[in-house]
């Protein structure tokens, strides 16, 4: 594709998901996890809040590029699941 496309866009570093390592993306996330706990939402019924709070806890860019993903995921993991237990009054029982 060279002399099709830029050089600039040939030869830049792999990046499958730029969006998401935006800051403006885990400031939002962290927002949405944070309203979870403030709601008092389900998903508090099945992960503790001192454990969430660990992960919100650490500085704000933690999880942009470089950080720790696996972390970022499970604040995303609980986003998902406190909609989806939300949205169609999934009752949970353990």
């Amino acid at each position: 594709m060279r002399g099709v496309l830029p050089d600039s866009v040939l030869d830049r570093k792999k990046n499958p998901y730029p969006s998401t390592q935006d800051l403006t993306y885990e400031l939002e996330l962290r927002k949405r996890v944070e309203a979870i706990i403030t709601e008092g939402a389900p998903v508090l019924g099945l992960v503790g809040e001192a454990d969430i709070r660990r992960l919100l806890d650490r500085p704000e860019g933690a999880y942009a590029v470089g950080g720790p993903w696996s972390a970022r995921a499970v604040l995303e993991r609980l986003v998902e699941f406190n909609t989806w237990v939300s949205d169609y009054d999934v009752t949970v029982e353990l």
